[in-house]
């Protein structure tokens, strides 16, 4: 499977907490490397907590 960062992730990505945006380019590595990896469903937990705490 091919993965691709495209500008508009990178636009989102600017507006995550910095603890997150730091692990953002080890995190896509190792998903392009290892796609199943628990470290992953961690980082999407994170994420959706922002997302949803943006949000209200």
């Amino acid at each position: 499977m091919n993965h691709i960062l495209e500008a508009d992730f990178w636009k989102f990505c600017a507006r995550l907490p910095l603890n997150i945006q730091r692990r953002v380019p080890q995190k896509f590595q190792l998903l392009r490397q290892n796609p199943r990896h628990p470290s992953l469903r961690q980082l999407l937990s994170e994420l959706q907590e922002s997302v949803v705490v943006g949000v209200y």
